[in-house]
């Protein structure tokens, strides 16, 4: 398959209708991940983003702990179920250690 049949131009730009506007998409804020996984009764929590301009629930989704700790699920409505892998790294100079998730949410 070739660039053409991907979306992209003669240049090689993407020329699809499906663009998005980075500034739109919405960012998973690390702070309910951290409470999820330090939660001692492991109750899932609500996370939702509202509009700059009115106030309203634009977007909403549950997120868990899963695997025992080793992983956070989000549940988007009418999108899906993913799982972030949650990745534990040594600070520097032995000072406990750092969780950090890795995954594209929103890929397509």
């Amino acid at each position: 398959m070739g660039r053409r049949e991907r979306g992209h131009d003669s240049d090689g730009r993407f020329a699809g209708s499906n663009r998005v506007n980075v500034e739109d998409v919405p960012r998973l804020p690390t702070f309910p991940a951290a409470w999820t996984l330090s939660d001692p009764r492991g109750r899932p929590y609500f996370v939702f983003w509202t509009s700059p301009f009115d106030d309203r629930v634009t977007r909403v989704l549950r997120m868990e702990s899963v695997q025992q700790g080793a992983a956070v699920q989000l549940t988007i409505p009418d999108v899906g179920v993913f799982q972030i892998p949650i990745v534990r790294r040594q600070l520097p100079r032995r000072r406990g250690s750092r969780r950090s998730a890795f995954r594209r949410l929103f890929a397509g």
